[in-house]
C-alpha cells in the first residue's frame, strides 16, 4: 500500500493509507560519532542493518493492517448505507442535499440526469403552479423549499386555505344527504351522488400524507444520484421512450385544459344552487393532484425501465462479443442491484400510495354506478361526466399496474435470459462464479414495486381490484332495489330526489 494521505474511493468513504515509519537510528550513533566508530565492529553493523530491515518490515505490515482496518470500516459503512437506503450526499458547501445535484457527476451522469430532468420538470412545475408543493426549480436539480419566508411556501399556504374552504362548502352542501336518520328520504342514487362529491374532495388527505412522507422521496433522489455517480458510464446512448417523453405533456394538457373544462361542465350543467361555483376550486385541485401524482409515478417507472433496458442491452452485447471478464460482470451485477434498490424505492411512500389506490377504487365504483343509473334515467350530461371520470380512473389503475409490471419484467427477464443462454463451459473459474452469482441474485431477489408489503403492483393486481369493484357494484344495486321496494315516504319527510339536487340533464 504505497503513498500517504487520504484517497477517496467511494462518495463519503475514505480509506486511510498509513505511511511506513522511518527506520530507527542505532542507539550508539550520536553527535561526533559515526557508525563503526570505537566499539563498532562488522558484526554490530550487521545487527543494526538487520534491525533496520525488521523495523521497516514491521512498519510496512502495520501500515497494511491500518489500511485493511480502514477498508473494513469503509465496507461496513457502505453496507449500512445500502441497507438503510438513505445515504447522505454532501454538497460542496457541506450541507445535505435535498435533491439531485449534478456538480459531482461526470459527463455521462450529467447527460442521463438532464434526460430525466426534462420529463420530471414539467410535472413538478404543474404541482408548483397549483400550490401542491413548495418547489424551487434549479436546472437540473429539483429541490423542496421549506423555508417559511419562501414566496413559494406562502403561495402554497394560500392555495391550501382556498381548497379547504371550498372542501368545507362541498361537505356542508351534501352532509344532509349523507345523514342516515329516518326522516331523510333521500334515495340511494342521491346518496351515491353526494358520496362521490364528498369522496372526491376528501382526497385532500392524500396530499397531507404525501407531505408527511416527503423525506423518503428525498432519500430516493439521493439513491438515484449515487447510481448515476457509480454506474453512469455503463449507460450508453440513453434515449427515453416516446411514451415516457409524452406523459408530462399529457399532464399539462389535463391540468390546464381538460380538467378545467370538466369542472366547468360539472358546475354549470350538473350542480344546482347558488353556491355550486364555490366547489370548483376543491374539485379542480383534486383532479390535478391525483392526475399528476399518478403521471409522476408512471414516469418514474418508465425512466427506470428505460435505464434497465439500456443496461440489459449493453450486457447482452458484451456477452455476445465473448470478451466478458469477471470484474466487468461484477460491475453489471452491482449496477443491477442499484437499479433493484431504486425499483424498491418506488414504494417508499406506502401510506400515500395505498390511500391513492383505495381512492381510485372508490371513484371507479361510484362513477360506474352513476354512469349506469344516469344512462337508465336518460341524464345525458351526467352520464357523459360519470363515464369520463370512470374511464380516467380505469386508465390510472391500468397505467400504474402496467408500468410497474413492465419494469419488473425488464429487471428480471432482460438480464436473466442472456445470462442463462450463455454457455458456462470453457469459462474461467472466476467468471463462472460471478456468472452463477448474478443468476442467483436475479432469481432470489426479484425487482418488484411493493407498498408496505401489502400491495404488489402487477397486471394481476388490476384483475384483483376489478373483482372487488364488481362485488361493490352488486351490493350497491341490491341496495337500490331495496330502496325502490320501500313504501313512499310520509308527506312531512325531507324529500331529496336526484333531480332536486342535481340538474336534469
Amino acid at each position: 500500500m504505497a503513498g500517504g494521505g487520504n484517497n477517496k474511493v467511494l462518495p463519503g468513504v475514505y480509506i486511510v493509507h498509513a505511511t511506513p515509519l522511518a527506520p530507527r537510528a542505532p542507539a550508539d550513533v550520536g553527535p561526533g560519532r559515526s557508525p563503526g566508530h570505537g566499539r563498532d565492529s562488522l558484526a554490530d553493523a550487521s545487527v543494526r542493518a538487520s534491525r533496520s530491515r525488521v523495523d521497516a518490515e514491521e512498519a510496512d505490515v502495520g501500515g497494511r493492517r491500518l489500511s485493511c482496518l480502514a477498508g473494513a470500516v469503509a465496507a461496513a459503512d457502505l453496507e449500512r448505507r445500502a441497507e438503510s437506503g438513505c445515504g447522505k450526499a454532501v454538497a460542496a458547501d457541506g450541507d445535505v442535499n435535498t435533491g439531485i445535484v449534478a456538480d459531482d457527476l461526470d459527463e455521462d451522469g450529467k447527460r442521463v440526469l438532464r434526460a430525466i430532468a426534462r420529463v420530471v420538470r414539467p410535472i413538478v412545475l404543474v404541482l408548483a403552479i397549483y400550490g401542491v408543493l413548495p418547489v424551487r426549480l434549479s436546472c437540473p436539480a429539483l429541490r423542496i423549499s421549506v423555508h417559511p419566508l419562501r414566496s413559494s411556501l406562502l403561495y402554497v399556504v394560500v392555495m391550501q386555505v382556498l381548497v379547504l374552504l371550498s372542501s368545507h362548502a362541498v361537505y356542508q352542501a351534501y352532509s344532509g344527504l349523507l345523514n342516515t336518520e329516518a326522516d331523510t328520504a333521500a334515495g340511494v342514487d342521491t346518496r351515491i351522488m353526494a358520496g362521490l362529491s364528498v369522496s372526491h374532495v376528501s382526497s385532500h388527505l392524500i396530499v397531507a400524507l404525501w407531505w408527511t412522507e416527503m423525506h423518503k422521496l428525498r432519500c430516493h433522489l439521493r439513491d438515484l444520484q449515487d447510481f448515476l455517480r457509480r454506474h453512469s458510464h455503463m449507460i450508453v446512448a440513453l434515449r427515453l421512450q416516446p411514451l415516457t417523453r409524452a406523459m408530462p405533456w399529457f399532464a399539462w394538457f389535463f391540468s390546464f385544459a381538460a380538467g378545467p373544462c370538466m369542472i366547468i361542465v360539472w358546475s354549470v350543467y350538473i350542480l344546482t344552487g347558488t353556491a355550486r361555483f364555490t366547489h370548483c376550486v376543491s374539485h379542480l385541485y383534486q383532479h390535478v393532484f391525483v392526475t399528476n401524482f399518478i403521471v409522476l409515478f408512471g414516469v418514474a417507472c418508465m425512466v427506470l425501465r428505460d435505464l434497465a433496458a439500456n443496461l440489459a442491452s449493453n450486457l447482452k452485447r458484451e456477452l455476445a462479443f465473448g470478451h466478458m471478464t469477471a470484474s466487468r460482470l461484477e460491475e453489471f451485477r452491482l449496477a443491477w442491484l442499484s437499479l433493484r434498490a431504486l425499483t424498491a424505492n418506488l414504494g417508499c411512500l406506502p401510506l400515500t400510495c395505498v390511500a391513492l389506490i383505495a381512492y381510485i377504487m372508490i371513484m371507479i365504483t361510484l362513477s360506474a354506478y352513476l354512469a349506469l343509473v344516469s344512462y337508465a334515467k336518460n341524464y345525458v350530461v351526467l352520464f357523459v361526466c360519470s363515464i369520463t371520470l370512470h374511464a380516467m380512473c380505469q386508465m390510472a389503475m391500468i397505467g400504474i399496474c402496467d408500468a410497474a409490471h413492465r419494469l419488473s419484467d425488464v429487471m428480471t427477464y432482460s438480464f436473466y435470459e442472456p445470462l442463462e443462454a450463455r454457455s458456462w463451459r470453457g469459462l474461467p473459474a472466476d467468471l463462472l462464479a460471478e456468472h452463477q452469482q448474478f443468476l442467483h441474485t436475479i432469481s432470489c431477489n426479484p425487482a418488484e414495486v411493493t407498498f408496505a408489503g401489502m400491495v404488489t403492483l402487477k397486471r394481476s393486481t388490476y384483475i384483483s381490484v376489478m373483482a372487488a369493484i364488481t362485488t361493490y357494484l352488486i351490493v350497491l344495486f341490491q341496495l337500490r332495489q331495496s330502496d325502490e321496494a320501500l313504501p313512499a315516504p310520509p308527506p312531512n319527510a325531507t324529500e331529496a330526489p336526484l333531480n332536486a339536487v342535481f340538474s336534469q340533464h
